[in-house]
Formats: structure tokens, C-alpha cells, sequence
């Protein structure tokens, strides 16, 4: 099985190659590493998207007057609603499931990409002769 499915990705990157022009060496390298930059990419729009959303809770609880240790959920956004407390409710909520899909869906991408590159190169390279064919 294993074998099968290396001379697939073998027998599919050789034909993407003479399409293109290179050669088979050559692409994979560049699938290689473009594997791992997608990875490292995703883990970061990932960190950020997190501390987005521990900002944007941190901002609501200091325009609320809520102090870290006893935050209760009837004084978010109370303060002004029409002064923009809402608007900063509502952006909280959005950031924190924001950052929730996103870490659900692209964790284990990222660590595909990180720490086993060659079967996220190797995917690639399927879809991408899928998508030609």
C-alpha cells in the first residue's frame, strides 16, 4: 500500500514536471518548502486571531468596568450600549469563535506542514494534478 501510493505521488509529479517544464527534483523541493511556509503562515494568522480575541475581551472588560477577577456577564458592554459597548460585544464574540474555528481547523494542517512536511507536499501535488486532469 505504502509503495502504491509513493509511485502514485511519484508517477503524479512527474507528469506535473513535464507539463511544467522542470524537473521532478526540483518541483518537489519547492513543494517541500512551500508545505512548511503554508504551515508556519497558518499557525501565525492562528496566534494572532487568539490574541485578537484575548484583546478584544480584555477591552471589553475595561470599557465595562468588569475586573479580571470577578467578571460577571451582566456588566459587559452595559456602561454606554449605544456608545459603542454593543458594537464591542458583538466584535468579542465574532473574535473568539474567529479564533476558535480557525484553531480547530488548521491545527492539525499546521502541524502536518511543521513537523511532516513531505506528506503535505505530497497532497499537494495529488490535488494538483487532480485540479489539471
Amino acid at each position: 500500500m505504502k509503495e502504491e501510493l509513493q509511485r502514485d505521488v511519484f508517477d503524479a509529479l512527474k507528469q506535473l514536471a513535464e507539463k511544467l517544464g522542470t524537473t521532478t527534483e526540483k518541483l518537489f523541493e519547492v513543494y517541500l518548502r512551500q508545505a512548511k511556509v503554508s504551515a508556519v503562515t497558518d499557525f501565525i494568522i492562528t496566534v494572532l486571531l487568539i490574541a485578537n480575541a484575548v484583546f478584544s475581551v480584555y477591552a471589553n472588560m475595561r470599557w465595562s468596568g468588569a475586573s479580571w477577577y470577578y467578571y460577571r456577564f451582566e456588566n459587559i458592554g452595559t456602561t454606554s450600549l449605544a456608545g459603542g459597548g454593543l458594537i464591542l460585544v458583538s466584535y468579542s464574540v465574532l473574535s473568539i469563535l474567529g479564533a476558535g474555528i480557525m484553531l480547530v481547523c488548521s491545527i492539525q494542517s499546521c502541524m502536518t506542514g511543521i513537523f511532516n512536511p513531505a506528506y503535505s507536499a505530497s497532497k499537494e501535488i495529488m490535488n494538483d494534478i487532480a485540479a489539471i486532469k
